[in-house]
């Protein structure tokens, strides 16, 4: 006989935690990005743009 429901984790748990995956390498990835570009003095915002 198996135990009670709550010994296994739901679909709730699981898109949590899928969830939770997916924004941690996107936080991870911005970080990265973000200390290549000061690396190379690159400037933190891309809405300003020059006219030759």
């Amino acid at each position: 006989m198996k135990g009670p429901d709550h010994e296994q984790p739901g679909n709730g748990q699981a898109a949590k935690l899928v969830n939770n995956l997916i924004l941690g390498v996107n936080m991870n990835a911005l970080a990265e990005g973000l200390k290549f570009g000061a690396q190379y003095n690159l400037p933190e915002s891309g809405g300003e743009q020059r006219t030759p």
